[in-house]
């Protein structure tokens, strides 16, 4: 997870396109990410599930961890985030 001093150096305008998602397509982007990430890691399947709630805390979170994990990267961009 990111720490708080990795998550100050982080935009949270990369993610403006999940947070504009309706509620519904929110939970289907959380949901199919978490069917993707389940077979890589429980500890990364566990933090995505919290995600989901897409507080603004949290993204910021997100934008920290996807930045440098090119793995969920690369996942974020095939399912139609293509900011990050």
């Amino acid at each position: 997870m990111a720490s708080s001093g990795e998550q100050s150096q982080c935009s949270k305008g990369h993610w403006r396109e999940v947070a504009s998602l309706s509620e519904q397509h929110q939970r289907r982007f959380a949901q199919r990410s978490l069917a993707t990430f389940s077979e890589q890691s429980q500890r990364v399947m566990i933090w995505w599930r919290e995600v989901a709630s897409f507080s603004e805390e949290m993204m910021s979170q997100v934008v920290c961890y996807v930045s440098e994990n090119p793995f969920l990267k690369q996942h974020v961009r095939s399912a139609n985030i293509t900011s990050l």
